[in-house]
């Protein structure tokens, strides 16, 4: 095999700054990890690493997390064609 053909991968260096401008990228709102990735030309993973490490603290961004969510409005009406046999029920331990 010709050696000359095959290209090294190098790892980079990233200066801190840089490593913490890029984390605030993400944390802008509407950002995306994997499109501040691919501006700076970095692994999405590695951009997921520097988030756990420089990231604001008290942010687990690996962890699924809930969101409150605030009905308004009135229930609407189930529709005539859904028989008790449709429905689910789920019970929860709590009662």
């Amino acid at each position: 095999m010709d050696r000359s053909l095959v290209v090294r991968r190098h790892n980079r260096s990233w200066p801190e700054a840089l490593k913490l401008e890029i984390v605030a990228a993400t944390f802008e709102p509407g950002a995306s990890v994997a499109a501040v990735a691919r501006r700076y030309e970095v692994n999405a993973n590695q951009l997921f690493t520097w988030r756990k490490r420089f990231g604001p603290p008290g942010i687990d961004t690996m962890t699924p997390g809930l969101v409150p969510v605030v009905l308004t409005g009135e229930p609407l009406p189930l529709a005539a064609s859904i028989s008790p046999d449709d429905r689910i029920e789920i019970e929860l331990a709590g009662g």
